[in-house]
């Protein structure tokens, strides 16, 4: 298996959610817009205007009542963020569940990294150990893991 330094997975991790952010939404995505009438309700992109910005309609439960005058209204990127699916109580979701982990491991060791810096210095006892055993466990868990079979265990 090819190994991958801390360092190069730092940087994958710091240009995927580059690409997350400056990534433009299509016609047809369902964004949540953090300001107007319907703000943080589920909304689909009908139309994309011009000058970039877009035109949104909220998705709205049975009984609820648009409250857009023309049924739609007009969001720039700044006013969206993507609309992420809950996942479902008692769905078996483990390895989403991981791989968000591993991403959060993956940016909280960046950002150590950068408070640490490049100059040699002493650091607090409790941090080296920490630092070790995760290293430890990312690793036994990496050499622990043969492309288990699909029952899971």
């Amino acid at each position: 298996m090819k190994n991958v330094s801390l360092q190069s997975l730092v940087s994958l991790l710091r240009e995927e959610q580059e690409a997350e952010l400056s990534e433009n939404h299509k016609v047809g995505d369902f964004v949540v817009p953090n300001v107007g009438a319907h703000k943080g309700l589920k909304h689909k992109i009908i139309a994309i205007k011009d000058d970039g910005s877009y035109n949104i309609q909220p998705i709205l439960n049975k009984g609820q009542k648009n409250k857009y005058r023309l049924g739609a209204a007009n969001a720039k990127l700044d006013q969206l963020s993507p609309y992420k699916e809950e996942i479902k109580e008692g769905a078996d979701h483990e390895v989403a569940m991981a791989m968000s982990s591993l991403k959060e491991i993956v940016s909280n060791a960046s950002q150590l990294m950068d408070k640490l810096g490049g100059m040699e210095r002493n650091i607090p006892g409790w941090i080296q150990d920490h630092i070790t055993n995760a290293e430890n466990f990312i690793e036994q868990a990496n050499q622990g893991f043969h492309e288990l079979d699909h029952s899971g265990e």
